[in-house]
């Protein structure tokens, strides 16, 4: 599933979604992991202290009408100043469900110079517009499948 918004002068960005079971190595190891209190906190681990430390990394909690979950903006730190760009990933969990994914959000250089524009604030509005629903019951109709 894929959700395009449309900004001008921003270029394309989407969101990518995958669906994970909350066990998943990914949703339970990767950017961030949940806390025992059941709030999500960033992984330090895989360079995100070294990340946190250049301020290159943001992490964000984030809370919908039925689940809750994390966004960590990450920006490319090495490379031609020009094309470094600006990622997001995010999990969004309810009860035993997860559905993460990442989206380059644009270059580093075009977001700190169009200051009237940076996509992050639009991107994080929309993941904490997901809504799970609840799973359809089984049919054994073959034509309503």
């Amino acid at each position: 599933m894929k959700a395009t918004p449309k900004f001008s002068d921003s270029g394309n960005w989407s969101f990518d979604f995958n669906c994970y079971h909350l066990d998943e190595d990914l949703v339970k190891k990767g950017w961030a992991f949940r806390l025992p209190t059941g709030s999500w906190a960033p992984n330090m681990g895989n360079g995100g202290k070294e990340l946190l430390e250049k301020n290159a990394l943001h992490f964000f909690s984030l809370v919908s009408k039925n689940s809750e979950g994390w966004a960590i903006t990450v920006d490319d730190t090495i490379g031609d100043e020009r094309y470094r760009q600006r990622r997001l990933f995010y999990c969004m969990a309810r009860e035993s469900k997860a559905i993460c994914g990442e989206s380059v959000l644009g270059y580093i250089e075009f977001i700190e110079n169009k200051r009237n524009f940076n996509p992050t604030p639009y991107a994080l509005r929309m993941l904490r517009e997901i809504e799970f629903l609840e799973d359809a019951a089984p049919t054994s109709d073959p034509s309503k499948r």
